[in-house]
């Protein structure tokens, strides 16, 4: 499951995953793209939100980080030319 479909699932989007973990308006869409490792410091609060395993919130956490990485090195190759 990527971590995408995981917030989809247990929370329907961003905007409520934001308003269900307290946080202020658009920082779970900022997190997943701009910078997902700031979810390793929520993962005990998502944990007991959804029950996740920590290490599958991990994984799919570091999936995204490397997913954001090739796009960005992609982008710089492309602009590149």
């Amino acid at each position: 499951m990527t971590l995408r479909t995981f917030i989809e699932l247990h929370y329907k989007s961003f905007s409520k995953m934001d308003r269900e973990m307290n946080w202020t308006n658009m920082t779970a869409n900022r997190y997943y793209n701009s910078t997902p490792h700031m979810f390793l410091y929520k993962m005990e609060d998502i944990k007991l939100h959804t029950g996740i395993h920590i290490i599958s919130l991990t994984k799919m956490i570091v999936d995204r980080i490397v997913e954001l990485q090739e796009v960005k090195k992609h982008k710089t190759v492309v602009d590149g030319l």
